[in-house]
């Protein structure tokens, strides 16, 4: 079996005999090619995540005069890119570290995003300097701002 088939038949396979292969520094036997891939993507993916799950409290937060079904739209918005997020975190848990420090970048992308958003309503908002919301309150199942 050619490593690229293992990485898409048995992914957790995959990740252990290339960790070993890393710690033993077995350069022949590493699938260069998807592990290249495979760290490079999981830093946008969160990246674009937490950006979503970021602009859809800000819309929450920021309320924009917002009708109920509007309301309930962000709120599932925010639920499925936090089930994403946490998705990641249950199979890899070192990135806990990665999305708390992309927080402040992602947030100062979701700001922008939401201020566009809110003055193609016809509303202004003054969002804070920095994010409002904690790494456990942008991750917490059924959190919104109030």
């Amino acid at each position: 079996m050619r490593k690229g088939d293992l990485y898409e038949e048995d992914y957790n396979l995959w990740s252990d005999l290339q960790i070993a292969a890393l710690k033993n520094r077995d350069v022949d036997a590493l699938d260069w090619e998807n592990l290249a891939a495979d760290l490079d993507y999981p830093k946008y993916w969160i990246d674009h995540q937490l950006v979503m799950v970021i602009s859809s409290l800000l819309e929450l937060y920021g309320d924009f005069n917002a009708e109920d079904f509007e309301k309930y739209h962000w709120k599932t918005f925010v639920d499925t890119n936090r089930f994403m997020l946490n998705g990641v975190l249950e199979d890899w848990p070192h990135y806990s570290e990665k999305i708390k420090f992309a927080i402040p970048k992602a947030y100062l992308s979701a700001v922008n995003l939401m201020e566009r958003h809110g003055k193609g309503k016809g509303f202004e908002f003054k969002f804070p300097d920095t994010c409002p919301f904690s790494f456990e309150q942008i991750l917490e199942d059924g959190w919104y701002p109030a």
